[in-house]
C-alpha cells in the first residue's frame, strides 16, 4: 500500500499585485535568502531588486516625542493663561471696590450747605456753584481772601461726600511738593472725571503753583478727561505794624498769573466778616442756641472778626466758658 506524506505540503506562492511575482524570483549567489518551509529547509535566492521593507518604528517613536513636547508647551500656556486672567479678575475687583470714581458731585446738596453754613459769603458760595454746575470739560476755581473768612470751611463743604473717591484729591502747598506724579496718574486715567484741590497757599505761591497745574490741563485733555482744579489762597500780608491784612493788588496779580491758562476760570473773592456773621459762628457753635447780648459783647471783647474772621470759635467760646 502506497503512503503518501501530506504532513508537509509545499507552500502557495501569491502571485497577486502584492507579492513578488515569480518572474521577479532568479538564482544568484550574491544574495542568499533563507526561507524555511513546514518540512524542511531550503535556500532560495531572490534578484537584488526585492529590498527588506524598512519599519516606522523610529518615526513613529520622533513623532511621539514631538507631539509630547507640544501637548506639554500647550497645557504649560494654558495654565500661565490662567494665572494671568485670575490675576486680571482680582485687580479689577480690587479696584472695583476700593478705587470707585465720583463722575458727579451732587451740586444741590452742595448749594444747600454752603448757604447755610458758609455764613457773609452769599457772593462767593453763588459763584463757585456756576462754576461747578458748568459744562465745560476743564475748569479751574481760584479762591481768595483773608483769614478766617470761610475759604477752608467752603473747601470742607465740598469735599465731604466726595474725598474718599479715587479721583478726588486734595493737597496742601506742603504735601504738593512731595507729590510723585504718578500718584495722580491713576484716578486721571481710571476715572472719566477728576478733581483736584490745593489748600493754604499763601502770596509767595503764586507762580509756583501754575506749571503743576497746567500738567493737570495737559494730562486731562490728552486723556479726554474732565478736571476741575480749586485752588484756594490767603491774601493777607504782615504789615510795618505785625498785622495782617489782604493785599489791595493780589485779585489783579492772581488774573495775570492765570491769563495763559486757556480754560474756564472763576476768581472768587471771600469778603472780609462782620459782627453780624460773628454772632451766627457762635450761635453755631453753640449749637443754634441765641446769644445774649452780654454774651456777645463778652465776645466782641475778646474778638478781631475782621482780623480772625470765624477761625477758632470754638475753641475761643470755650476758653470765655460760654459754652
Amino acid at each position: 500500500m502506497e503512503f503518501n506524506n501530506t504532513s508537509c505540503e509545499p507552500m502557495d506562492i501569491d502571485l497577486s499585485s502584492n507579492s513578488v511575482s515569480a518572474m521577479e524570483i532568479s538564482y544568484n549567489e550574491n544574495i542568499i535568502i533563507k526561507t524555511e518551509d513546514t518540512c524542511d529547509n531550503t535556500n532560495t535566492t531572490l534578484s537584488p531588486n526585492i529590498q527588506r521593507p524598512e519599519t516606522n518604528f523610529k518615526k513613529l517613536v520622533v513623532n511621539l516625542d514631538v507631539t509630547h513636547i507640544k501637548r506639554k508647551n500647550k497645557n504649560k500656556f494654558l495654565y500661565a493663561l490662567g494665572i494671568i486672567s485670575l490675576l486680571l479678575s482680582v485687580t479689577c475687583y480690587h479696584l472695583k471696590m476700593n478705587y470707585q470714581c465720583c463722575e458727579r458731585i451732587n451740586t444741590e446738596k452742595i448749594r444747600h450747605n454752603l448757604l447755610n453754613r458758609l455764613y457773609g459769603q452769599t457772593t462767593a458760595v453763588s459763584q463757585i456753584m456756576k462754576t461747578l454746575e458748568s459744562d465745560m470739560k476743564n475748569k479751574l476755581l481760584i479762591m481768595y481772601g483773608g483769614t478766617g473768612v470761610g475759604k477752608t470751611l467752603a473747601v470742607s463743604i465740598i469735599l465731604e461726600d466726595i474725598l474718599k473717591f479715587a479721583n478726588v484729591y486734595h493737597y496742601t502747598m506742603l504735601n504738593l511738593i512731595d507729590l510723585n506724579a504718578s500718584d495722580l496718574l491713576f484716578g486721571l486715567t481710571w476715572c472719566q472725571s477728576s478733581i483736584v484741590i490745593i489748600d493754604d497757599l499763601s502770596h509767595n505761591d503764586l507762580s509756583a503753583i501754575k506749571y503743576f497745574i497746567e500738567t493737570l490741563i495737559t494730562k486731562s485733555e490728552t486723556l479726554s478727561g474732565n478736571l476741575t482744579v480749586i485752588i484756594n489762597y490767603n491774601c493777607d500780608i504782615m504789615d510795618s505794624h505785625f498785622s495782617s491784612k489782604c493785599n489791595s493788588n493780589f485779585a489783579s496779580e492772581l488774573k495775570n498769573n492765570f491769563s495763559d491758562i486757556f480754560i474756564e476760570k472763576s476768581f472768587i473773592e471771600f469778603n472780609q466778616l462782620d459782627n453780624s456773621v460773628l454772632r451766627k459762628c457762635v450761635e453755631h457753635e453753640m449749637g443754634n442756641k441765641k446769644v445774649t447780648e452780654e454774651q456777645m459783647g463778652h465776645i466782641l471783647r475778646n474778638f478781631d472778626v475782621v482780623r480772625d474772621g470765624c477761625k477758632g470759635v470754638h475753641q475761643k467760646i470755650k476758653y470765655l466758658s460760654i459754652i
